[in-house]
């Protein structure tokens, strides 16, 4: 190749041809867009279905709550392998989480045993799709094999 090696070559391809004015750097130290927040809100918003130019953000907060008071929550008095994810609930609880879980249900109608899902993310954030799902066959905490 004949062209010459200049500082930009060198740059993250994320960043290449960026305006360091659109971002910022996050508390763990990673550079993020600024509108980062916006973008999401924006991304959401196309995934409920809502194409309207304007909008107001409690419309999209509505929404969403709207979508996921039609989950089932699952019932108090399921089995469980392990106790974990009852007391890691009782201890976040305080911060207003809770851990993500999957409850499988089976063909014959019952119910398997809750499960952790484990949260990913993709490497490259152009990446314009949801990140895969990944659900635990052993309990992260305590490493007891979940039945069913």
């Amino acid at each position: 190749m004949s062209r010459v090696v200049t500082e930009r070559d060198f740059r993250d391809p994320r960043f290449r041809d960026a305006d360091p004015a659109d971002y910022e750097f996050r508390d763990d130290g990673q550079i993020v867009r600024k509108d980062r927040w916006e973008m999401g809100i924006r991304r959401i918003r196309g995934h409920l279905g809502d194409t309207r130019r304007e909008f107001e953000i409690d419309d999209i907060v509505s929404a969403v709550e709207a979508l996921v008071s039609t989950i089932e929550k699952p019932a108090e008095d399921l089995r469980m392998t392990c106790a974990c994810i009852p007391n890691i609930n009782r201890q976040i609880a305080a911060n207003g989480s809770e851990l993500h879980t999957l409850t499988p249900h089976h063909a014959d109608g019952t119910t398997g045993t809750p499960r952790v899902l484990v949260r990913t993310r993709f490497i490259d954030p152009a990446t314009e799709k949801l990140p895969p799902i990944a659900v635990a066959t052993h309990c992260p905490f305590c490493g007891t094999k979940y039945e069913d």
